[in-house]
């Protein structure tokens, strides 16, 4: 039991910084460091997360294709890692390469992103984020030592 608690710490961290910037945003207290980091944990990638909610979904939609079949794929082109490959590992992958994970997902959807001037930068993160994920899915298990 502790040790699934300890797993599902980042998660539970995002959604506590999820509330704290609505309940600041109802009370009119808006703070702008804690607005940014919501609206990337909300818009952004958040593998954790979004692992959780498939899983979740994916227990009640049983027949037939359904909205998880769509969420899988786009799961893959954001993330660039299939949802089945780290369903079941997604809590041991190491937190660096969840970053790497959410940081792919993050650049190529949000708005910031999406600019032209950023282009060149968003073209060199995406790529830096592909290799470390693809070194990963190779098996490589000191990847953060020699990489990062």
């Amino acid at each position: 039991m502790e040790e699934n608690r300890l797993k599902l710490k980042p998660l539970y961290d995002s959604f506590i910084t999820l509330r704290q910037a609505t309940l600041d945003g109802w009370a009119g207290t808006k703070q702008d460091d804690l607005t940014m980091i919501r609206n990337d944990n909300t818009h952004g990638g958040s593998i954790l997360a979004d692992v959780e909610v498939i899983r979740r979904q994916s227990r009640l939609y049983i027949f037939g294709p359904s909205r998880v079949d769509i969420w899988k794929d786009v799961f893959e082109r954001m993330y660039g890692i299939s949802y089945e490959t780290v369903e079941g590992v997604i809590e041991s992958v190491p937190a660096k390469l969840r970053t790497v994970l959410d940081i792919a997902a993050s650049t190529r959807v949000l708005f910031t992103w999406q600019c032209e001037d950023n282009r060149p930068r968003r073209d060199k993160i995406l790529g830096n984020c592909e290799m470390v994920i693809g070194i990963w899915k190779r098996g490589s298990e000191d990847l953060f030592r020699r990489v990062l």
